[in-house]
């Protein structure tokens, strides 16, 4: 009775006692004057039944009169007070309750006892307060439940306006996939949960989880991937297994949930009918039955589909600018420089022709001369071609791929390419500075080292922390110090360390002689 109490439509009623109650109703009957002359005729006949009955003629007839009067007087009070105790006293008690529930008492019972003549009356009112109660009960529960799902929906549309603003404002795609990995647990009160991505092969990669203890895992953390005893891969966000719980048990040292009071919800990241990743939470079963929250889920999730999806479309975006740059550059060199290399080298050609008797001294300068500008111009047209061509989509290790395929196909020399990492998650600037290196490496490995063998290892110790070694087993050389080589010796290696630099790397060399 919180919201709306009884005695806002009910007038109170002001009860002292029964007998002054009973005369109020009585005058508010109009009853009291006919009562009252009834009472006066009653004592006039008494006194005129008490004269004759001392006159000594009609004595006899006196007491008759008078025992009948008696008579008549005891049924009179009986009668008064059977109205009195069978109606006025039960109206003074309904009454009483009337004003206790108006009060805010919501106990209302009267038994057969105390209702006198009244009963009907009193229990059609009983039937009425059950009801008044049971329609207010009803509106509180449903003003309660208003209230909660008012609260519920502004809830999520904080969450979904946060999602929203998470779009324009995205930097680190794994940290805002691993934020709302916290959200989506803390909103459905969940056991577990996992986020995955699709590579743009068809392979969803794990990007992280959360287990029971509200730890996060990474990917990396989480290799090896232990196994159950039954063949079940065991991940910390994905603890719920189908078959027989004490073989996990052994495993998360903890009891496995039932599948029937669980259930995994998923959530899907699709954006224009391309299944970008999902969101895997563990949930009760009775939670994963909510279709409202099933539904804001989903509108959070093609939100954050939209947000992949632009940061997908940026960072190509990124990369087509990279490729017509290079792509200008590559041309601005072949109208310029490529065309002086090809003029030059006709030259020569003439100027050995137009010599009819080569002297001794010229002829070998002109054929260094020669030798240098054919060298220039394949150096030029390998490097026209390696701006020309475009960025890998497998990232960096579908780059490395490419590359040492190509410098296996140009030199012939056994050339191995070994990598731990399954996805590398590197910028385009990153890659680009990285191929270079690499390329400037086996560039030099193919013109001095004299090598057979060339490996190439790309380790990934964490998901920001790579390691690519590149070795050989050709003649070594030694590195000079920083200040006492001329100018433009060891210019490759040089630019190699300008391009670490620039993304925040660390560039070792070590070699010497022999090794």
């Amino acid at each position: 009775f919180r919201f709306f109490p009884l005695h806002y439509f009910t007038p109170a009623i002001n009860i002292d006692s029964p007998l002054n109650y009973s005369i109020r109703v009585i005058r508010r009957a109009k009853a009291l004057l006919p009562i009252t002359l009834l009472i006066a005729v009653n004592l006039i006949a008494q006194i005129t039944v008490l004269n004759l009955s001392l006159q000594p003629d009609t004595r006899i007839l006196g007491l008759i009169l008078t025992l009948i009067i008696g008579i008549a007087n005891l049924a009179l009070i009986w009668s008064l007070w059977q109205i009195f105790y069978g109606i006025l006293r039960p109206l003074w008690i309904l009454g009483q309750n009337i004003e206790h529930v108006c009060q805010g008492n919501t106990k209302y019972n009267l038994n057969d006892s105390t209702t006198g003549g009244l009963g009907d009356f009193a229990t059609t009112v009983q039937n009425l307060h059950n009801e008044l109660v049971d329609l207010y009960e009803d509106m509180d529960n449903r003003v309660s439940n208003q209230t909660r799902r008012l609260a519920q929906k502004t809830a999520s549309l904080k969450i979904l306006y946060e999602a929203a603003t998470s779009i324009t404002q995205v930097q680190d795609l794994t940290e805002l996939l691993i934020k709302y990995l916290k959200i989506f647990k803390n909103m459905v009160n969940g056991h577990a949960a996992t986020v995955r991505l699709n590579d743009r092969t068809g392979k969803f990669y794990l990007i992280a989880c959360i287990d029971k203890d509200n730890t996060l895992w990474s990917e990396r953390e989480l290799l090896p991937v232990p196994l159950c005893e039954c063949g079940n891969i065991l991940i910390p966000g994905e603890f719920l297994c189908s078959n027989r719980s004490k073989f996990c048990h052994r495993y998360f040292k903890n009891t496995i949930p039932n599948t029937n009071a669980v259930e995994i919800i998923q959530i899907p990241l699709q954006y224009h009918n391309e299944n970008l990743g999902y969101y895997s939470i563990l949930v009760d079963t009775e939670i994963a039955k909510r279709e409202e929250l099933r539904d804001l889920l989903a509108i959070i999730g093609h939100h954050l589909a939209v947000a992949i999806a632009k940061h997908r479309s940026d960072i190509k975006a990124r990369q087509l600018s990279v490729i017509e740059e290079r792509n200008f550059l590559a041309h601005e060199l072949h109208d310029s420089l490529a065309q002086t290399l090809a003029s030059l080298r006709l030259r020569i050609r003439l100027l050995q022709e137009s010599i009819q008797q080569p002297s001794t001294e010229i002829t070998p300068e002109v054929q260094k001369i020669s030798n240098t500008l054919d060298e220039a111009h394949t150096e030029l047209r390998q490097l026209l071609n390696n701006f020309r061509l475009p960025l890998d989509q497998g990232g960096l290790i579908g780059a490395l791929t490419s590359l040492v395929s190509k410098f296996k196909q140009e030199t012939n020399l056994t050339t191995l390419l070994h990598h731990e990492c399954q996805h590398s998650r590197l910028t385009t600037h990153e890659v680009t500075q990285i191929l270079r290196i690499t390329q400037e490496a086996l560039n030099n490995i193919h013109k001095h080292a004299h090598a057979h063998t060339v490996r190439i290892f790309l380790r990934c110790q964490n998901s920001n922390t790579y390691s690519l070694l590149i070795e050989d087993d050709g003649i070594g050389f030694t590195r000079s110090l920083p200040n006492s080589h001329v100018a433009g010796e060891h210019l490759g290696l040089s630019i190699m360390e300008e391009r670490a630099q620039r993304i925040g790397a660390k560039l070792d060399i070590e070699s010497e002689p022999g090794e």
